[in-house]
């Protein structure tokens, strides 16, 4: 089962298709119920999905297994595969985000649902380290809009 936390919305809660700005996204408890509206306010909200390409989900999903990376040691980047496996664990990932929880109030902004593909092709003909190896030249592939608001 994929968790997200706190709800799928969270691969949007960026500016870029990977940003190293969210390693450190969070939202408290107090804050949970505008979590959408939050996230509204994000440059990658105004990209539709389906004008996504693989790289951008592969930049996505790099951006997530760094997180969850540094939500479980601490570490922002790429952990080698059979690590990614363990620490991938849902129930290793609810202990960490119940312990946040109880500790500090919020939650550590996580979505999960993006490493199902990793899951399924592991590190067959290197797939693992290919999303993994994925640079920020492909960001130019959807063109994100530059805010109305300035």
């Amino acid at each position: 089962m994929y968790l997200n936390y706190p709800m799928l919305e969270s691969y949007r809660d960026c500016d870029s298709f990977f940003d190293e700005g969210y390693q450190n996204n969070t939202i408290s408890v107090d804050r949970m119920r505008d979590y959408k509206q939050i996230v509204a306010r994000r440059k990658l909200t105004r990209v539709h999905l389906d004008t996504y390409s693989r790289e951008n989900f592969d930049g996505l999903t790099k951006m997530n297994v760094y997180k969850l990376n540094s939500l479980m040691s601490g570490i922002w980047g790429k952990p080698e595969y059979s690590l990614y496996r363990d620490l991938s664990q849902t129930d290793k990932i609810l202990k960490k985000q119940t312990d946040l929880l109880k500790q500090k109030r919020e939650l550590s902004v996580l979505n999960t649902s993006l490493f199902m593909m990793l899951d399924y092709y592991g590190q067959r003909d290197g797939f693992y380290d290919r999303v993994m190896d994925w640079e920020d030249l492909h960001q130019k592939t959807v063109a994100v809009p530059s805010d109305p608001q300035g």
